[in-house]
C-alpha cells in the first residue's frame, strides 16, 4: 500500500527518498515545499493527508539529524528575563 504522499506526489516521494540519508539536504528539500518556496504561481498547495505525512517526515528528519544551533537563533527576551525587573 501506498501513502498518500506516494500516490498524488510520486516525484517528490523519489526526491525525498533519495535524499533522506543525506540528512540536511532532505531537511531543506522539505523546508522548501513546506515553507519558503512560494513563488511558483501554478501551486495549489498540500492536501492535508499528504501536509499532515510531510509534517511528519520533516519531524523525523529533524530528530535523525538535528541542525546546529546558532548564536543568532537565540530568544531574544532570554537576556531581559535573566536581568530582572526594571527598577
Amino acid at each position: 500500500m501506498y501513502s498518500a504522499l506516494e500516490q498524488r506526489h510520486p516525484r517528490i516521494a523519489a526526491q525525498l527518498a533519495e535524499l533522506w540519508n543525506e540528512g540536511a539536504p532532505a531537511v531543506d528539500y522539505l523546508d522548501r515545499l513546506l515553507f519558503t518556496e512560494t513563488t511558483r504561481e501554478n501551486r495549489h498547495g498540500f492536501g492535508s493527508e499528504v501536509w499532515l505525512e510531510l509534517m511528519l517526515l520533516h519531524e523525523v528528519l529533524q530528530l535523525e539529524h538535528p541542525r546546529p544551533t546558532s548564536g543568532l537563533a537565540t530568544d531574544i527576551w532570554a537576556a531581559a528575563a535573566d536581568a530582572g525587573p526594571i527598577s
